[in-house]
């Protein structure tokens, strides 16, 4: 797909194309949130409290399964499509990878998971149902990922995935009012993602005739696959960090530090979402400006913004701590204060070595990424194994600000030197 940008290198439009898409990615975000709750409330109300854990495990793991095979491609894909580049080839060849590594996963869930121990109390079209929405999920995923370089067709695909959203609630609705069942969810659940690949499919051929979607030769696929291993080890490593604490504390401490943990990461990832989008909207942007350039001029706006922002949210968890837990968690979480302070501090490293990562992305240095984001999850298991027996949660959060703090000047000589 040839993404249709500007061509000026000036800073203001790079800015505002960056001020655009942030501002898609954040209305998105909160308004199929919001519809994505009220569909969880009225599942809920209407199948009772076992049958509702059932349908959380399967769409749990109907969305792992996809996010556990995106190998990288989502990243990727993103930025080779700034790049302006002809990348039908190449979606068809993510999507062909995508589902070659899931099928022999899928048959063994399919024929020994069912209903036993990957996922309980499952039948068989149940199951089916399951590994059906995280395929259709992998192959929607490659053709969205094209669709976020840039900022008019960012629009057009959340506005496909915010109706989605809605019509999942209408449908779970109509279903639950009529008596409807886990499998008639799951089916609607099959249904919505098909139609978005559908939409996305057709799209593809309307602003892109040129660039048709076929299939490259086999060794083409090994090599895109190749390709995108530093950003799929980059998102592993990074999934192991944000869950080491609670694994760790849930190993040598007690269920309080863990609750305690989980309301001051909670806490912490609502600050985050503003700057997560950013993230998201700046890839694109910062590869468009050096592709065509060799400069990026909006990034030093991009990183003054991001910490400037990390100052202002890491000051107000830091002095907000004890009544922002207590305002939203209740009295008997006031505990986790300590950590939702240090969970603060954490924002400014944390957040300047993200918005550094996204440049490193963008300028083709995935490696280094890699490499630092993996020395960083070292560290912060050495802190999780030196904090916690002492401090608990409090510790398990002070081993990550440790393990971004401890990165920060290396990611930001790399990033000078990019």
């Amino acid at each position: 797909m040839r993404v249709t940008v500007a061509t000026s290198p000036a800073s203001g439009e790079s800015l505002a194309r960056l001020t655009r898409m942030t501002a898609a990615f954040v209305a998105s975000d909160l308004v199929r949130g919001a519809i994505a709750f009220a569909t969880s409330v009225i599942i809920a109300r209407g199948l009772g409290r076992d049958e509702f854990g059932r349908w959380t495990l399967y769409a749990t793991w109907a969305s792992a399964l996809t996010v556990m095979f995106d190998l990288g491609f989502g990243v990727l894909l993103t930025r080779e499509a700034a790049r302006r580049a002809r990348v039908g080839a190449i979606v068809a060849g993510a999507v062909v990878a995508r589902l070659a590594l899931f099928a022999p996963i899928a048959l063994a869930l399919a024929a020994f998971g069912a209903g036993r121990w990957a996922i309980p109390d499952a039948s068989v079209q149940t199951t089916g149902l399951v590994l059906a929405t995280a395929a259709a999920g992998m192959a929607y995923g490659c053709l969205a990922a094209v669709y976020r370089a840039s900022p008019t067709w960012l629009v057009v695909i959340l506005t496909v995935e915010t109706v989605g959203t809605l019509t999942q609630l209408v449908g779970s609705a109509f279903i639950i009012v009529g008596g409807g069942s886990i499998p008639a969810l799951l089916r609607l659940a099959l249904t919505v993602q098909l139609a978005q690949l559908g939409v996305a499919t057709i799209g593809w051929h309307v602003v892109a005739p040129a660039d048709r979607l076929h299939l490259p030769p086999l060794r083409s696929i090994g090599q895109l696959v190749w390709r995108g291993l530093p950003f799929a080890m980059t998102g592993l490593v990074a999934n192991i960090q944000s869950r080491m604490g609670p694994i760790v504390l849930g190993v040598v401490a007690t269920p309080a530090d863990v609750a305690a943990f989980g309301v001051a990461q909670r806490l912490e990832g609502a600050a985050r979402r503003l700057p997560s989008a950013a993230c998201g909207a700046a890839l694109p942007v910062l590869t468009d400006d050096i592709e065509r350039t060799g400069a990026t001029p909006v990034r030093a706006r991009f990183d003054g913004a991001l910490r400037w922002f990390a100052l202002a949210a890491a000051a107000a968890l830091v002095v907000g701590a004890w009544p922002i837990v207590r305002l939203t968690y209740g009295e008997s979480f006031e505990s986790a204060w300590a950590a939702l302070s240090w969970a603060g501090i954490g924002l400014v490293p944390s957040l300047t070595n993200a918005g550094r990562k996204v440049y490193l992305y963008a300028s083709g240095r995935e490696t280094i990424v890699l490499r630092w984001t993996a020395i960083g999850c070292a560290i912060q298991a050495i802190g999780c194994a030196a904090f916690i027996p002492r401090f608990g949660a409090v510790g398990a959060m002070a081993a990550y600000v440790v393990s971004e703090a401890a990165i920060w000047l290396p990611l930001r000589r790399s990033a000078s030197e990019a």
